[in-house]
Parts: C-alpha cells; structure tokens; sequence
C-alpha cells in the first residue's frame, strides 16, 4: 500500500511540475514584442508631413480631415505623406476612409503608448478605419500605419 501511495504521489508532482513547467518560456525562446508591426523606416522619405494638432479645424475630425485632404492633394503628383499624431489622445468621430486612390500616405504616432486614437461614434458599430479598393484593378498596394520607436 505504501509504495502505490508512494507512486500516486510521485506521478501526482510530476504531473503538476511539468504543468507549471508548460506556462514558463525560456528566456531564449522569449520573442520582445513592444515593437511588433512597426516600420522604423517608411518604405520612403515623405515629402510632406501634416502634424494633427498644427492643421486648421474647429475638432480632431476637422484637423484630420483638412490633413487627409492635403496628403490626397500631395498623392496626386507622386508624393509622399505622413499624417502625424503627436504623443496624446486624440478623439475621433468619424471613420477615417481610404480608397484605391489615396497612395503613398502614413499614418503615424511618436510612438507605442503615446499616442492614442480613440473613437468615439455614440454606441453605433463601426470601422475606425475603412480601406476599401477598385475591384476592377488588378494590383497589390500595401497600407502603413506605422509608430515612431
């Protein structure tokens, strides 16, 4: 009887080490992700840079659009743009839509925790950013929405 408690109780701590052992990443198995999905260089050097907080308008929405609508401009002789946000909170109620002809332009913070887009559309489900293409062109485009490090 005592060697099968004993056995009972050897399986029993194994069991639950090895469980423990299950939830702990070895250090050099660890990956740093504070940086995921940031590019520290645009695919470009932007030719135009629209800060948020130095645009006309009367809120966020207004600033974002007049800054939009600059970088649109820019896109439409082959330039490119950053859109930035400085380190802050910025409150935004409307969709921020781009389409098949809104080219070569980055949206960009100063960085991871600094600076927040917070969307606000009164209780109603929806995008805050809609990206939508022409079904008739045959092409690969890419989007950056990128963070200072």
């Amino acid at each position: 009887m005592k060697n099968y408690l004993f056995l009972f109780i050897t399986i029993a701590l194994f069991s639950l080490y090895t469980n423990i052992l299950a939830y702990i990443i070895p250090a050099t198995d660890r990956v740093d992700w504070t940086h995921a999905g940031l590019l520290t260089n645009p695919p470009s050097p932007a030719d135009r840079v629209f800060q948020i907080n130095l645009m006309s308008g009367a809120d966020w929405d207004a600033k974002l659009l007049n800054a939009l609508t600059a970088a649109r401009s820019a896109s439409a002789s082959g330039l490119w743009s950053i859109i930035y946000f400085p380190k802050g909170v910025y409150e935004l109620h409307t969709v921020i839509q781009l389409n098949s002809t809104d080219k070569n332009i980055i949206f960009q913070g100063a960085g991871a925790n600094k600076t927040t887009l917070k969307f606000d559309f009164g209780g109603t489900n929806q995008s805050c950013f809609r990206i939508t293409g022409d079904p008739n062109e045959n092409q690969t485009g890419k989007v950056y929405i990128t963070s200072d490090l």
